[in-house]
């Protein structure tokens, strides 16, 4: 039997919407248009793809299955048809992309700036935020992520590595006698960057060319935010173990100092992540390796 495959557009954009009233205001069509071709899909395919309640519109598990198989093939499709046009001086669209909070304020302005110089055809919107979006649910293109990855079907490209080191303000350095031990990193007040609550203690590894060192640090203060906490390193509430180019101006200007620049945390990798397709556009490979580039610098420091 023939299927209606115009109807998976219907179905695609209700699950990224997350409600048939929002698909229609996507697809600009009557929301009695969506559901009818909806039930239309699930009497042509034999099984119900939603659960449907008054709050809530939820995936079965083959309609699950639907959406992860046939995403991937759409987005091939879009590809192929913006690159019938594609040259190599011609990059245009849209890109779509999420970024760490740190990163996307303190970096990628200017970055997108550099390559909007270079490709004024292209448009951007970044989500800029710590959460970890669904890059085939949400339709982003691409999104940069530091650590392990999550999602073998991800594309993955490295960047570089990162790592993130000890700073404090020049006050409080000299009211603990300008500290010549990693160890005494222990007595000091700690700035600690973390996903939920605060311990007591908290095991943090340093390492230098010749060896590792686990110290427990006493965390005064903790947030899910970084700029927050270079504000109180700045301050002088405690010390902070921060990325490298979220201090390095506040070094050069004296507002921080780098302490036992010698020991660093260990080092993440910084990837790129795109969902799984056939053919990358024309413009997100080009914004890759810009992007790429500018981050090994400007970022990991290479």
């Amino acid at each position: 039997m023939q299927k209606d495959l115009n109807l998976l557009k219907f179905f695609h954009q209700v699950v990224i919407s997350g409600s048939f009233t929002k698909a229609a205001s996507a697809l600009r069509s009557p929301k009695s248009k969506i559901s009818r071709s909806i039930s239309a899909l699930e009497s042509e395919v034999g099984v119900q793809l939603f659960y449907r309640t008054t709050r809530k519109l939820q995936l079965t598990p083959a309609g699950k299955t639907l959406f992860e198989k046939s995403a991937p093939l759409f987005t091939e499709l879009e590809a192929t048809l913006e690159n019938l046009n594609d040259t190599q001086n011609d990059v245009s669209g849209l890109i779509r992309m999420s970024v760490p909070e740190d990163t996307g304020v303190e970096l990628l302005g200017g970055i997108c700036k550099g390559f909007l110089d270079l490709h004024p055809r292209v448009t951007f919107h970044l989500d800029v935020s710590n959460r970890l979006v669904d890059l085939i649910g949400e339709s982003f293109d691409l999104a940069l992520r530091v650590g392990p990855i999550s999602g073998d079907t991800l594309i993955q490209r490295s960047v570089g590595e990162i790592h993130m080191e000890a700073v404090m303000s020049p006050k409080l350095y000299e009211s603990f006698n300008s500290p010549e031990r990693l160890e005494e990193l222990e007595k000091i007040p700690y700035l600690a960057f973390q996903a939920e609550g605060m311990e007591k203690r908290i095991k943090t590894v340093f390492i230098s060319k010749k060896e590792r060192r686990a110290l427990k640090l006493n965390p005064l203060f903790s947030s899910t935010n970084f700029f927050l906490l270079r504000t109180l390193a700045i301050q002088g509430l405690g010390f902070g173990i921060l990325p490298p180019y979220l201090v390095r101006e506040q070094i050069k200007n004296g507002e921080l100092v780098s302490v036992f620049s010698e020991w660093t945390t260990d080092k993440d990798v910084v990837h790129l992540v795109l969902p799984p397709q056939k053919k990358i556009p024309l413009r997100i490979k080009k914004w890759m390796d810009y992007l790429t580039l500018r981050l090994k610098t400007e970022m990991c420091g290479t």
